[in-house]
């Protein structure tokens, strides 16, 4: 049986629990993680790995999580971008939808949650890039 591929996460929190523990729950689903706790750190990381997914809190200070998203799309068009968020505005769903991530997670969510949602989007960037 073929093992699946190690994936790269690029997350990014200005909570430190939040990023502790997301890193530790994915590590043990077989991820690697990169943690930023900041959108400017992010962009350094981004620059310097190739990631096979990021996953991004919407509501931090100075560049939020949708300038962010942003910022990743114009870099790399294809990766997948997730927002994982506890806000609870419509806004900012909307506002991530119309800058083009792919899926969302809403905190609290179990390593599961956010497994289930990496893999999904994964698939579909890849179906999409796949020539027919």
């Amino acid at each position: 049986m073929k093992k699946a591929p190690v994936r790269w996460v690029l997350h990014v929190d200005d909570d430190y629990n939040t990023l502790e523990s997301t890193k530790v729950s994915l590590y043990r689903l077989g991820y690697n993680v990169v943690s930023a706790s900041s959108a400017s750190e992010a962009l350094h990381l981004f620059k310097e790995h190739d990631f096979d997914a990021a996953l991004l809190d919407i509501l931090m200070p100075g560049m939020g999580g949708i300038g962010l998203l942003r910022s990743l799309r114009n870099l790399d068009p294809g990766m997948p971008i997730i927002m994982f968020t506890g806000a609870e505005g419509n806004d900012e769903l909307f506002d991530s939808v119309n800058s083009g991530c792919d899926g969302f997670v809403e905190k609290p969510a179990s390593p599961e949650q956010i497994d289930n949602v990496i893999k999904h989007c994964i698939r579909e960037k890849a179906a999409k890039n796949t020539p027919e």
